[in-house]
């Protein structure tokens, strides 16, 4: 979501238009930093003002901003905020990554105490809290009917909403979102930038390894446990398999622990955090990248985790390295089986180790599913074409609804 709302802020003010961002407030030492080092460099400025926990607290705050600025159009990164252009009679744009629809992560989605639930203290020591129990899933449950209510009716009211994958707009369908107000949009990579990453050897590397890569965050749906399990019977039939694991999560000691037990130290591993640019050339060196995401639904909530687009993939369509990838959620919305990449079955020993051997011994296919991949990674995914779909749609709606100001028809969108 980050970098989707980083890409398409900043294309759209190189193209012309002003726009305002509304983010989240930082409550640690580290993002504070962080976001202290970076704004300054930004073309446009950001208002660190939003909460993780108070919904309505911030729909004021985003209102507050609207009657101010008065821009033509909303556009936020979830469905979250669908219904805020509503009294005002401006477009709402949203973008669904999904899991918005599948888990609604509104924390406090009731209006008392939301002002009190926003404050940097209150937020930061819930942060702490939640992070010092792993976040237990028990909490999801919590007014669990209620943040789906607010979520469905947010998503309803939206003038679009663009869903990153068939498997997202489904959802958002049976949220009650008109399939006419749901855009499919898969993608966001800079295509030039991955081509001219060079790439870097692996620790351990020899000429005549076989280099599996998967980037993730250390979850359980993205299926690390199971690529872990699977080396075994990969290496039977592939001796110098290696697999790095580029990421770090809630389950890394976990993954550890189960590399240690299961004696795979000299073939399997786990980097931790490492900064973009080196996810990014360690995916361009790789001899195949790797993505066995699963379905996870919970017992208690019943809330579905799934891998609702993977941008990852993307980008190495744009590294041209071939694809092997669960078919699983959003994937197949990314990924053609035998066009830009091979799909095998989510947990399933058997499919994986078919779609790793035809990588390894079919140069023939490996070459087709290369060029196709970064033909799409040109023309479907950069980012190029990813804001220009949402410019002609902002302009449109605007163009439809009017605006706050009279503007010249051949520049109807000012403010975002």
């Amino acid at each position: 979501m980050q970098t989707h709302a980083l890409a398409l802020a900043e294309d759209l003010q190189k193209r012309g238009h002003d726009l305002r961002v509304l983010s989240y407030q930082s409550v640690t030492e580290s993002d504070r930093v962080a976001c202290e080092e970076i704004d300054p460099s930004l073309s446009f400025p950001v208002d660190r003002c939003l909460s993780r926990l108070g919904y309505f607290r911030n729909t004021d705050l985003v209102s507050e901003h609207v009657s101010s600025f008065r821009p033509d159009l909303i556009y936020s990164s979830t469905v979250f905020y669908g219904g805020v252009g509503e009294e005002m009679a401006i477009p709402v744009v949203c973008r669904s990554p999904g899991n918005d629809v599948l888990r609604p992560w509104i924390a406090w989605p009731y209006r008392p105490f939301s002002k009190l639930f926003s404050k940097p203290w209150f937020e930061s020591g819930c942060y702490k809290l939640f992070k010092r129990l792993d976040y237990p899933k028990v909490l999801e449950s919590l007014y669990y009917r209620k943040r789906r209510e607010l979520v469905r009716e947010a998503a309803c009211k939206a003038t679009l909403i663009y869903a990153n994958s068939e498997f997202t707009a489904g959802h958002l369908e049976r949220a009650g979102v008109s399939r006419e107000r749901i855009s499919l949009l898969v993608g966001g990579v800079d295509a030039k930038r991955f081509r001219s990453i060079k790439g870097e050897s692996s620790p351990g590397k020899t000429n005549d390894s076989f280099v599996m890569v998967t980037a993730c965050r250390l979850v359980h749906k993205k299926g690390i446990d199971f690529l872990i399990r699977s080396m075994p019977r990969i290496r039977e039939k592939i001796p110098h398999a290696e697999l790095m694991i580029l990421g770090d999560g809630p389950k890394r000691r976990k993954y550890e622990r189960l590399v240690s037990r299961l004696g795979l130290a000299d073939c399997v591993t786990l980097t931790g955090r490492i900064p973009q640019k080196a996810i990014q050339s360690n995916i361009r060196s790789a001899d195949v990248f790797v993505l066995a995401s699963r379905l996870v639904i919970d017992n208690k909530t019943g809330n579905c985790d799934a891998e609702t687009m993977g941008r990852v993939l993307c980008e190495a369509n744009a590294a041209s390295v071939p694809v092997v990838a669960a078919r699983s959620g959003g994937i197949p919305s990314v990924i053609e089986d035998r066009q830009n990449g091979l799909l095998f079955e989510s947990d399933n020993e058997e499919s994986l180790l078919a779609a790793l051997n035809e990588v390894f011994l079919n140069r023939a296919l490996v070459d087709r599913m290369v060029d196709a991949g970064l033909k799409k990674a040109k023309e479907d995914f950069d980012w190029s074409v990813i804001t220009g779909i949402h410019e002609n749609d902002f302009e449109n709606l605007v163009g439809r609804s009017g605006s706050f100001r009279e503007t010249e028809p051949e520049n109807k969108l000012q403010n975002v």
